[in-house]
């Protein structure tokens, strides 16, 4: 599904269970969906241990140069997120 990044929320610190570091990016997007009159609203979590933080790493930095991109977001059968894919960059 291709959706449109409107925030990039950026995030660390210690998890409760464990004790370890972490770092992840929390992703607010919109898109059309044939199901919702209008946009459908969304945001997606991608932690630096994942294989699609790969995608966005490059824009770690400055995450603000995500905002305007568009994504093609793809879920497994059972609803998780399987495949991020920045399709049009930002003109920032």
């Amino acid at each position: 599904m291709k959706m449109k990044i409107l925030g990039v929320e950026p995030k660390s610190g210690v998890d409760r269970k464990t004790g370890e570091a972490y770092s992840s990016v929390t992703l607010h997007l919109s898109g059309k969906n044939g199901r919702v009159y209008g946009e459908k609203c969304e945001s997606i979590s991608v932690y630096s241990d994942s294989p699609l933080f790969q995608v966005i790493a490059p824009f770690a930095s400055a995450p603000q140069n995500l905002v305007g991109c568009e994504l093609l977001v793809d879920y497994n059968s059972r609803g998780y997120l399987e495949n991020i894919e920045i399709v049009n960059k930002s003109d920032k």
